[in-house]
């Protein structure tokens, strides 16, 4: 289900069992009234489950892969310190501003794409369909043609004449990235690329934070220990850099020390995001402060991210200046030498 569908779900849920409705009954009616799909199904056999005596977290977590294993987690402990109601109306608030705030990240980096995609598909054009005519003019005319330009045109010559070997090799390169994904080993280089970028790594770091304040407030505030909080919100994060800030926490804090003893080593973590979960563990308010914090690094990851468009297109025009400079360079150069030698 998407983050959204599921916000929605535990929105409903909320008003429901407030009012005073049997959680069955509830669950039931929300799977009437939702659409065909795997969020239906997991609801309706949840509502089963739930008749039958089981637990909302037990029948849940039944179809995990559709809620999620921090929503179940976290059903769990509300269940067992009677917040459910609490739970899930923070669980839905979280859900609907990790998606706004993913939206507004993905709509900033639309253009940029599409720039790049339609850059490298006119490269692709005009090196496999125009240069190889002429570079057999060139050579019909006797013409030396300068590095640039033979290579562009073997590479052109190249593509035309053993384009399924081509095919091949992007297939089996496709092939080894899909398989290196599925196992976790692309992700992290992508982002340690992307966080040496510091526009991005802004935007990234605060991203990341803010999801794992978030998870980690919403943790806490429904009843679980410090310890397992610290590690689904280090989970959810998706980032590695506070994935391992939040693995130090942790062995911090199973030592028996102080989550502000550590911070200064958690270089992922904004001096003011440092300074606020000290001020909230020595004033006992951590999980409201984790609040505070996902709330100012969302709102300055959107702000940075709205902007994000401003600073790459100097960049792109840069790149799209410098691809037609160079096609034009290789098409250019040998009429300019050929001329050279007529006028000698």
């Amino acid at each position: 289900a998407s983050p959204l569908e599921t916000s929605r779900f535990a929105h409903q849920l909320a008003v429901l069992v407030s009012a005073g409705v049997p959680l069955s009954r509830a669950l039931g009616s929300i799977a009437d009234s939702a659409e065909p799909g795997r969020l239906r199904d997991a609801l309706a056999s949840a509502a089963e489950s739930v008749t039958a005596g089981e637990t909302l977290a037990d029948s849940l977590g039944r179809n995990s892969a559709v809620f999620g294993e921090i929503f179940v987690k976290t059903i769990a402990a509300a269940e067992k310190s009677g917040n459910l109601v609490k739970a899930l109306e923070f669980l839905a608030e979280t859900l609907e501003r990790q998606e706004e705030t993913r939206q507004a990240l993905r709509s900033a980096t639309v253009y940029p794409a599409c720039v790049i995609v339609v850059l490298a598909l006119a490269l692709i054009v005009l090196t496999v369909g125009v240069m190889p005519r002429f570079g057999a003019m060139f050579k019909a005319r006797n013409i030396e043609v300068p590095m640039l330009t033979a290579v562009l045109v073997a590479v052109g010559n190249s593509v035309r004449g053993s384009w399924w070997l081509w095919m091949a090799g992007c297939g089996g390169v496709a092939m080894v990235l899909h398989q290196c994904w599925k196992r976790g080993l692309v992700l992290p280089v992508i982002h340690a690329i992307l966080l040496r970028l510091s526009p991005l790594r802004v935007i990234m770091l605060g991203t990341a934070t803010a999801r794992f304040c978030r998870i980690l407030g919403l943790c806490l505030t429904s009843g679980l220990n410090l310890l397992e909080a610290l590690d689904l919100a280090g989970g959810a994060s998706a980032l590695k850099a506070v994935q391992d800030d939040a693995q130090r926490i942790a062995r911090q804090v199973r030592a028996g020390g102080r989550i502000g003893a550590v911070l200064p080593q958690c270089p992922s973590f904004s001096p003011l995001a440092r300074q606020m979960l000290i001020s909230g563990e020595e004033a006992a308010q951590l999980s409201k402060m984790c609040q505070l914090i996902a709330d100012e690094q969302e709102r300055e990851a959107t702000r940075l991210a709205k902007r994000l468009s401003t600073v790459i297109e100097p960049f792109l025009i840069v790149l799209i200046t410098g691809v037609v400079l160079i096609v034009a360079l290789a098409v250019l150069l040998p009429m300019w030498n050929s001329a050279k030698l007529v006028g000698m």
